[in-house]
């Protein structure tokens, strides 16, 4: 049985049941595995190794599983820890604790080291707990407490060597595990690779030096698959038979599938070796002179090939292991020849002071040219000047003309606002004239109304008192005849107009009265006074 507490809480040991020790430890504690990393874990039984992953807290069953540790070797550690001294010297003192060729160590014999060690050095054991004494009294009667901080139980985890090997991989980096089984996979940076027991790291094997040679070949598990360089110095020979060096430096970048960058085990050597090739078979077709005139152009249209439309090059593939040159610096072009290198080197003089002298003269040329441009402009600075003076001086003549015209126009507008005015104070006269001389007719007319209605109204009473004095007439009509022939005198009918006027009959007087006035003082007034007894008697019967 193993007894962890999950299928059963509370064992009471049994006389049939012996417990299984390791030394004195009859307990058996679980191990901490903390996140991004992991133990080894070997089956007694098969012999299988299989890696347990954090984080976890990993509890081996000592009947059959124990926790063992991977040695690597010298050349493991320098490849997969470059410069680490610390690793190495760790790998080799647990190597000294197993049998020639092993390749694991249990735990517990690493553990049981280090504890023989400590005991060799004299380091004490950690102090024991101090016995806690029961308490005294009854308990609520008093407390204490102490006066010193109490550190909490801590623990320290000091893993660094302890599981898996961890295998970090920078940014641009990219390296290939390999398992004994044949799986292969590629892992690319930044990462951190944790290995099984039965995975190792393929090895690349690349030329050094320039030029790039086998003899001393760098042995790495890391392949830089961005901005990658690769410097190289290639010799050449030109059309006339002259050789040339060529110091370059290619930029390198891996592509497309992964599984294809570790094809090819020396990419250096495969990539020096191809543009070799291809500068040695384009030199053959182009003289000395044009290298060293245009050598930078030249090595570039080989190897880059020709600026697209976009001025971009394609680029130097290599289909076998996905690698493509991106560019290409020429450090340096030099002539192997030293007396051609002089011929060129004199040639190339007399071109520079050739050109020395044509700039010269362009220099005095533009310095000729910029005196005169400078004349010119002066001119024309001044020209414009004046001409800008003429364009004031007439703006100021045709803004002095605006001015009067506009104070014509003023005094124009203010005459014609003058004759509206008066003209709208004419018509608003006669507006008011011909309503006076309305109400003034109207008054008039009413007036007028008024009187001619007194008039008809005294015709009226005229004619009735007309109609009265006819009958009364015809009732004196005996007498009356006398008096008519007395009215053949003209004065007396004037008298007898005057008496019978419209005013004297509109003053109150009747026909009756007007008449006796009439005939006071006359030859008629004795007729007339008989007449209007007569009347009166007639009125009265």
């Amino acid at each position: 049985l193993f007894i962890t507490g999950k299928e059963q809480s509370i064992y009471f040991p049994r006389v049939e049941h012996s417990i299984i020790q390791y030394g004195d430890r009859k307990k058996h504690f679980a191990t901490a595995i903390p996140a991004g990393e992991a133990r080894y874990v070997m089956d007694r039984n098969t012999g299988q190794i299989k890696t347990v992953r954090g984080p976890a807290m990993l509890l081996p069953d000592p009947r059959n599983e124990v926790i063992v540790r991977r040695i690597l070797t010298d050349r493991q550690c320098e490849l997969w820890y470059p410069g680490n001294a610390e690793a190495l010297a760790y790998n080799r003192s647990l190597r000294a604790l197993t049998a020639a060729g092993a390749q694991y160590v249990a735990e517990q014999e690493v553990l049981q080291q280090r504890k023989g060690k400590k005991e060799e050095k004299g380091v004490p054991p950690p102090p024991a707990s101090p016995a806690v004494e029961p308490p005294q009294g009854v308990a609520g009667d008093s407390f204490e407490r102490s006066t010193q901080y109490t550190q909490p139980r801590t623990l320290t985890l000091d893993t660094k060597y302890e599981g898996a090997p961890a295998v970090n991989v920078w940014t641009g980096y990219a390296t290939m595990v390999v398992s004994r089984t044949g799986t292969r996979r590629v892992e690319k940076g930044p990462c951190t690779i944790l290995l099984d027991y039965d995975e190792t790291l393929e090895v690349l094997e690349l030329s050094t030096g320039t030029p790039k040679t086998t003899d001393n070949l760098q042995r790495t598990v890391y392949l830089r698959v961005l901005n990658n360089k690769v410097s190289d110095v290639v010799r050449i020979k030109t059309r006339d038979r002259v050789e040339v060096s060529l110091k370059l430096s290619y930029r390198v970048n891996f592509e497309g599938e992964e599984a294809r960058w570790f094809q090819v085990e020396n990419y250096v050597k495969f990539l020096c070796d191809h543009a070799r090739s291809m500068l040695k078979g384009a030199a053959q077709k182009r003289t000395v002179a044009e290298f060293d005139a245009h050598g930078v152009d030249i090595v570039r249209d080989i190897l880059l090939g020709a600026p697209g439309a976009e001025g971009q090059r394609p680029g130097l593939v290599f289909k076998e292991n996905g690698m493509r040159v991106t560019d290409v610096e020429v450090l340096g072009i030099e002539v192997e020849d030293t007396q051609i290198a002089a011929m060129l080197n004199q040639a190339q003089h007399e071109v520079v002071r050739q050109n020395i002298e044509l700039d010269q003269a362009e220099k005095e040329l533009l310095v000729t040219q910029r005196r005169e441009q400078i004349h010119r402009e002066i001119d024309d600075a001044r020209a414009l000047t004046a001409r800008r003076r003429s364009e004031l001086a007439a703006q100021q003549a045709a803004h002095e003309l605006q001015v009067a015209l506009a104070r014509v126009k003023a005094e124009l507008d203010e005459a014609m606002e003058r004759q509206k005015a008066e003209k709208a104070r004419q018509e608003v006269e006669d507006v008011r004239h011909h309503s006076e001389l309305a109400r003034k007719k109207g008054d008039a007319d009413l007036e007028l109304g008024v009187e001619r209605e007194k008039l008809n109204l005294a015709l009226e009473n005229l004619r009735a008192e007309a109609d009265a004095v006819v009958k009364r007439f015809q009732a004196a009509q005996g007498g009356f005849s006398e008096a008519l022939l007395t009215l053949g005198n003209q004065e007396t009918m004037r008298q007898v107009a005057e008496a019978l006027s419209v005013q004297n009959l509109i003053g109150g007087k009747n026909f009756t009265e007007v008449l006796g006035k009439l005939f006071a003082n006359s030859p008629l007034q004795a007729v007339f006074d008989r007449v209007a007894e007569q009347a009166n008697g007639h009125r009265v019967g």
